[in-house]
């Protein structure tokens, strides 16, 4: 078995079974650089639970009501599929939509335009994009990743990680995003890695939006 990032933080957050917890740790033993990594994330993650302790041990939110529970689940199998299809084509042009809304948006600073919203929100996913992949790939269950981009800023967080019958990982995470003074969406979602080792988003649904 390789152990790679993906495999340390699932190690570090307790989601492997016995089985592949006892080869990680028999590798971990053997190797200088696998135990320091296994330490940060450690120290990370103590880090994180002592920041959040109120918010991991204090009063839980209201639930949410049942009929929305039972609404969301008999369409998860549709949003699924919708998000694959949105997902598959925009995987090659996203550097070029990039390099497209930079150059849009340098033109109009120079010229002391505000930037159009639609320029501006493309810019706002690349950063988003940006912070999730590096979230799900180092951060562990809780820690956060903050992104911002002019007005709008927000945060990824892994929630949990786990590996699938046929050996994939997978991690669900929560997302905010928003102006920096304003509401914000926070929305939740589930990305597993696909066959080329990139993460892929297979679902992203709303839970409600916060008045900061």
């Amino acid at each position: 078995m390789a152990v790679d990032d993906s495999l340390l933080v699932a190690y570090v957050d307790g989601e492997l079974d016995s089985s592949a917890c006892a080869e990680v740790e028999a590798q971990i033993v053997r190797s200088p650089e696998l135990q320091q990594m296994v330490n940060l994330l450690r120290q990370s993650t103590a880090a994180v639970s002592v920041a959040f302790d109120e918010a991991l041990y204090g009063p839980m939110p209201e639930l949410t009501p049942p009929a929305e529970v039972f609404h969301w689940r008999h369409n998860l199998g549709a949003t699924i599929t919708t998000w694959l299809l949105l997902l598959r084509p925009a995987v090659v042009p996203i550097s070029a939509v990039a390099l497209i809304a930079g150059v849009v948006l340098g033109r109009l600073w120079f010229l002391g335009a505000p930037p159009p919203a639609d320029v501006a929100q493309a810019v706002d996913q690349r950063v988003i994009t940006g912070t999730l992949t590096k979230a799900l790939e180092f951060n562990t269950s809780g820690s956060l990743s903050r992104w911002r981009s002019g007005v709008a800023s927000g945060f990824i967080k892994p929630l949990r990680t786990f590996v699938t019958k046929d050996g994939r990982f997978c991690r669900e995470f929560e997302q905010s995003s928003g102006k920096a003074q304003g509401s914000k969406l926070l929305e939740k979602g589930l990305a597993c890695r696909d066959s080329a080792g990139g993460w892929q988003v297979l679902v992203r649904y709303p839970v409600k939006s916060q008045a900061i």
